[in-house]
């Protein structure tokens, strides 16, 4: 391992970026949008007439539900192919945060919404490491490691300035709304990565 380690020379973070874009990507969407849903969720449950502490119950809820979905998502992961789950986690992603404003005004519902948007969104974060991981060893993995965190801690610290705009221009929806099309805007890049991936694998085989 550690010769595997020093075989392996550190790469410089847009060498990273451009080798892997999708998990580099996916990881500043999950930042932004987990960093949104934190601050202002109990906020847009006020504001919908939910009360605060129920607002803090889903953040929760959808906390279990990402932890709990982790072991079906490395089954399917070890199963399928991976840039595929991403893409199809980022689509669920964006259509159960769409409709947010339907769930989250009801008790149950409610909690059940945000359970199963826990498990998307965290398998969003979790297939990304998963690329990276199958991509990078040693010093490698090391300076793609540095970039992931960057990208989360970015989108983290952006994301609640574009929420706040966002639920200023559009009361009260505003934060789901930001949440979605943050999250949207990723999907057709990683659907043009994926096909480059088909068709190299094709040109390969």
């Amino acid at each position: 391992v550690r010769a595997e380690f020093n075989q392996r020379k550190a790469l410089k973070l847009w060498a990273v970026f451009r080798q892997t874009p999708a998990p580099m990507l996916t990881n500043l969407v999950f930042g932004a949008t987990s960093g949104i849903m934190i601050t202002f969720l109990p906020i847009y449950g006020l504001r919908l007439g939910v009360a605060e502490n129920f607002a803090l119950y889903c953040i929760t809820i959808g906390a279990i539900g990402g932890i709990m979905a982790q072991p079906l998502i490395g089954r399917m992961a070890d199963r399928f192919n991976r840039m595929l789950m991403l893409v199809l986690m980022l689509i669920a992603s964006t259509v159960i945060t769409s409709i947010m404003p339907l769930f989250f005004v009801l008790p149950v519902a409610g909690l059940a919404y945000f359970f199963v948007m826990g498990a998307t969104r965290t398998g969003m974060y979790s297939l990304s490491v998963t690329l990276m991981g199958e991509r990078y060893r040693g010093a490698e993995l090391a300076s793609a490691s540095a970039l992931f965190n960057l990208m989360w801690g970015l989108g983290n610290t952006v994301g609640p300035y574009l929420g706040g705009y966002a639920i200023d221009w559009w009361n009260p929806h505003g934060m789901p709304g930001s949440m979605t099309l943050i999250t949207a805007l990723v999907i057709p890049f990683c659907i043009v990565l994926l096909r480059r991936q088909r068709k190299v694998s094709a040109e390969a085989g």
